[in-house]
C-alpha cells in the first residue's frame, strides 16, 4: 500500500495537468500515510510497534478524509485549463 500511495502521489505531481492549489493538500496527506506505513515495508525489529501505527494511521480520521478527497478529486479533477486554450480549439 505504501508504494501504491508513492506512485498516486507522484500522478498528482504532474504541474502540467492538474490545478497545483487542488493537489497540493492531497499530497501532503499521502506523504503522511506513506510514513505511516513505512515501517511496515522494510525490516523493523519491532514488528509490532510498526504494525500498531500503520493501524492506527488507516483507522484514523484522517485517513478516511485522505479517501473521501481522493475520491471527490477522481470523480471531477480539477484539470488545469492550457495558457494558450485557443491552440487547443483546432
Amino acid at each position: 500500500m505504501s508504494a501504491a500511495t508513492g506512485r498516486v502521489w507522484s500522478v498528482l505531481g504532474d504541474r502540467k495537468l492538474f490545478d497545483r492549489t487542488a493537489v497540493d493538500a492531497l499530497r501532503t496527506e499521502l506523504t503522511w500515510l506513506t510514513q505511516a506505513l513505512a515501517p511496515l515495508s522494510h525490516s523493523v525489529p519491532s514488528h509490532e510497534v510498526a504494525y500498531g501505527t500503520a493501524l492506527a494511521a488507516l483507522e484514523s480520521g484522517r485517513y478516511f478524509r485522505l479517501v473521501a478527497d481522493l475520491q471527490e478529486f477522481c470523480s471531477a479533477p480539477p484539470v488545469r485549463q492550457p495558457r494558450r486554450w485557443h491552440l487547443y480549439m483546432g
